[in-house]
């Protein structure tokens, strides 16, 4: 039987525009972007860390974070092992005969669970979750059983153009918990593995790794945010 739950509550937030404004701040922050490198070599002591990179560049520094995503740490000997979840995503234009304006979960026996999610330039139906390494293609089948549980709760949907069709990958810790955690031997941080949640954890999982590393102190709310 279908049923629904009316949530006004519920919000959600444009991660591309929140990317972009973090980029912002960061800058007047004077914080310095360096193009993404191939590491090729590293010396972690108990006190510092040094790194280089295939055209010969080197930094230096007391501390290193990781927080790479679901790429892999390239040549830090972490005990951490992070899996990438693929999800496949369609974008639709919105036009005005079709306003939609709260966001839409799907939580179906016969279709799966999925989203549809208005944006300010887009509408947002998603997702597959599938373990397949790095595969970013997007599937015939991934594609059809988005489309198929959209449409089955928006028929509407059918009738917008679709202007994009893409993957991106989670990245998922083996007991799916976000891990901050520190190299026993070295003053190296990792900060991984918030899966499904980065947006919705990055405020209180940033000021909780910012006071391990300043401090060492661990908030009891990340407890269990170890190396599994």
């Amino acid at each position: 039987m279908p049923a629904a739950i009316f949530a006004p509550s519920d919000v959600q937030v444009d991660n591309r525009k929140l990317a972009l404004r973090l980029h912002e701040q960061l800058l007047e922050m004077e914080v310095v972007f360096q193009s993404p490198v191939e590491i090729v070599h590293q010396e972690l002591l108990p006190d510092a860390v040094s790194i280089r990179d295939a055209d010969g560049n080197k930094w230096e520094g007391e501390i290193l974070v990781w927080c790479t995503g679901s790429s892999p740490l390239p040549l830090i000997p972490s005990p951490l092992k992070i899996l990438p979840v693929k999800g496949e995503i369609i974008t639709v234009q919105p036009e005005s005969f079709f306003p939609l304006q709260k966001t839409i979960r799907i939580r179906s026996r016969r279709y799966g669970n999925g989203y549809v999610v208005p944006k300010s330039d887009r509408i947002v139906c998603g997702a597959t979750a599938e373990f397949k390494g790095f595969q970013s293609h997007n599937t015939f089948g991934g594609i059809m059983d988005i489309l198929r549980r959209a449409h089955a709760v928006l028929p509407g949907l059918a009738e917008l153009y679709i202007s994009e069709m893409y993957t991106g990958f989670r990245p998922a810790a083996a007991h799916f918990k976000p891990v901050i955690d520190k190299l026993p031997d070295a003053p190296v941080y990792v900060v991984n593995g918030l899966y499904r949640h980065g947006i919705l954890l990055a405020p209180l999982i940033g000021s909780a790794a910012a006071t391990l590393i300043h401090s060492g102190e661990r908030l009891p709310w990340i407890e269990s945010f170890r190396f599994p």
